[in-house]
């Protein structure tokens, strides 16, 4: 599986339709999974939904399933993916597990969590995937043998995590070119009007994701930054800005934005030595 993972996470390009995802991301992970092409028995492709709309996969072993959708390679998942994967979960009545992916990202999602923000119980990066994180997809592993525990394990996981009871560090050594977050084409990223708060939003996004990624002090990014950040640390590797943790307020006029932009570009380039970062945030 290893092998198979550091392609993936290495490639210099990737598909840019959901098929591609499907075909050259995820299925070769779960392949080695032990879940087969040939298994139309356990894999059933675009499996129809009482919504009469279709699921990517739906994978299905020992009484025992979960579903699978996957987007562009290029799309950042967002709260309209999960919206969409839960109202799949929502029309079966046997399955309550699900994945969202875009061969790189994956949100593994729980239905029977009350409230959207809550249904992503574990994600995780091909690009930085852990040991921890192989433990928790080794729960995923055709016939489903111990599937029904998979809640428990990421519970332990996180609960380990919270106590620095064990790290987590990952086990891929990639060079930086080869992140999921490419710099320079970011840059380009069109802010049409209207769409200001959304572009903030990404841009924090990526900046909280790049400081967590080089090992960053979250409590020294509230310090910083605690007219931008809501901390909640109860729900720290819990969900992604869910992720660390965090609400991003987009409650500010654009001069605000552009001051606030501006101090984490000096941040991050104090912190980082990364300039293309600074760039970034600068400009839209």
């Amino acid at each position: 599986m290893i092998e198979t993972i550091r392609k993936i996470a290495t490639s210099s390009t990737y598909p840019k339709s959901e098929l591609g995802t499907l075909f050259h991301l995820v299925i070769p992970l779960f392949d080695n999974l032990g879940w087969k092409i040939g298994m139309v028995e356990n894999m059933v492709f675009e499996d129809k939904t009482k919504t009469n709309r279709r699921v990517d996969i739906k994978f299905q072993a020992n009484s025992k399933s979960f579903l699978l959708e996957a987007k562009r390679s290029d799309k950042k998942l967002d709260y309209k993916d999960l919206e969409q994967l839960a109202t799949y979960l929502n029309s079966d009545e046997k399955t309550d597990i699900g994945i969202l992916t875009n061969g790189i990202e994956y949100w593994i999602v729980d239905n029977l969590q009350n409230g959207l923000e809550n249904k992503v119980i574990y994600n995780f990066s091909i690009q930085t995937i852990s040991q921890c994180d192989l433990e928790v997809l080794e729960y995923f592993r055709f016939p489903l043998n111990r599937f029904e525990k998979l809640r428990k394990k990421i519970e332990v996981v996180e609960g380990q995590l919270l106590l620095e009871e064990i790290e987590c560090n990952p086990i891929l050594d990639i060079p930086e070119k080869s992140h999921l977050i490419d710099w320079d084409n970011f840059s380009k990223l069109d802010a049409p009007r209207g769409r200001g708060a959304e572009i903030f939003f990404q841009k924090v996004e990526l900046f909280l994701s790049e400081m967590d990624k080089r090992g960053v002090d979250l409590e020294n990014l509230y310090r910083n930054f605690h007219q931008v950040f809501e901390f909640d640390k109860t729900k720290y590797q819990h969900k992604t800005s869910q992720k660390f943790g965090v609400d991003i307020n987009t409650n500010f006029s654009n001069k605000e934005k552009e001051r606030l932009l501006e101090k984490m570009a000096k941040f991050a380039k104090q912190h980082l030595q990364k300039e293309s970062m600074e760039h970034i945030l600068l400009n839209s």
